[in-house]
């Protein structure tokens, strides 16, 4: 009776045990994932490098991305890369890690853009300058009026920063980017000047023109992989050369610089 008794009292306690829920593993920290880096554009269903670093890797047990609801091994160490392919839809998609160490278990998740194939980017250092802009040039040690203009800046890339055209009324400039820094350079044609009498001489000057402006302002844009400018200021110049027939007639030389400020008003 005494062992029955026994038996079964151990078979019961197994059986508890079985049954009861076991004790689930702690969240690690959120920073255990302390380098996340995607080199290069992404690209709809196109392959891409994601560079990634974790804290004690020597800890780190079943380490896996999920990209587009594809799960790739990793390599656990402080500075690691793997390739992976982006999801065919464009816009924002996950990228999701997960991990095990002895004492927990952790995940982090980032969110990324993929945009069209057939996307064109400019430089991911710069800062986009597009859409209308209201613009004002306030000359310099000349009594002369303000000139107030409305441009539109169309980039020549998708996405980041790059050469940029301007328009404005009757105006039109292919402007060349380096880094926050816009320049262009125009021949603005001919123009007639005047002699010390009053004396119109047609064709007189060959007229130049400089612009220059950088970036004053900007902010994140998610949805355009960038950012993006909302104030500018520079300067213009307009060189007014003496042409032949100019100097003959005895007509000077002269050089207007305006000072430059602009707005970003709209798309």
């Amino acid at each position: 009776m005494f062992r029955w008794s026994v038996g079964l009292t151990v078979a019961t306690a197994a059986l508890l045990a079985l049954l009861a829920p076991t004790a689930s593993a702690r969240e690690c920290p959120g920073d255990w994932i302390n380098r996340l880096v995607v080199n290069g554009q992404v690209k709809a269903g196109q392959p891409f490098t994601i560079g990634y670093g974790i804290k004690r890797p020597q800890q780190v047990d079943d380490f896996t991305v999920t990209v587009d609801g594809v799960t790739y091994p990793l390599t656990a160490g402080e500075e690691e890369s793997v390739k992976v392919r982006a999801p065919r839809a464009t816009g924002v998609f996950d990228i999701s890690f997960a991990w095990r160490t002895p004492d927990c278990d952790g995940s982090a998740t980032w969110g990324a853009i993929s945009v069209p194939r057939s996307a064109k980017f400019g430089a991911t250092e710069g800062t986009r300058v597009d859409g209308l802009w209201r613009v004002q040039m306030t000359p310099r040690k000349v009594n002369l009026p303000k000139i107030r203009v409305r441009w539109r800046m169309r980039p020549k890339c998708d996405y980041y920063a790059c050469n940029t055209i301007v328009t404005g009324r009757g105006e039109r400039y292919d402007t060349a980017m380096w880094r926050d820094m816009y320049v262009d350079n125009v021949n603005a044609g001919s123009a007639a000047c005047y002699t010390r009498t009053g004396q119109e001489v047609p064709g007189g000057y060959h007229v130049g023109l400089q612009q220059m402006f950088w970036v004053a302002g900007d902010e994140w844009i998610g949805d355009t992989v960038a950012t993006r400018a909302n104030r500018i200021q520079g300067e213009t110049t307009v060189e007014f050369e003496l042409t032949r027939r100019g100097r003959f007639a005895g007509c000077r030389g002269q050089t207007i610089v305006y000072t430059l400020r602009g707005v970003r008003v709209g798309n």
